[in-house]
């Protein structure tokens, strides 16, 4: 369980920086998130493929990011 929380903190912060780096190109902000997004997922959650495209399929970064957490 210890592990996890570090994990979500890490993601967390990666996730931030990624707005705060790209905060003029919301649309980099966007692929970066589901690319990144969609590497955790694979790299370390069970149903990878089904979240992955649950991923890809979403509309926008909050979206991405809810879908990326109830599968988290």
């Amino acid at each position: 369980a210890e592990q996890r929380l570090r994990k979500a903190a890490v993601i967390e912060r990666h996730m931030a920086l990624i707005a705060e780096h790209f905060v003029e190109s919301p649309r980099v902000v966007l692929n970066q998130t589901r690319r990144r997004l969609g590497w955790y997922v694979e790299h370390g959650l069970p149903h990878s493929n089904a979240a992955r495209a649950a991923i890809h399929q979403s509309h926008d970064r909050e979206e991405m990011l809810d879908v990326f957490w109830r599968w988290f």
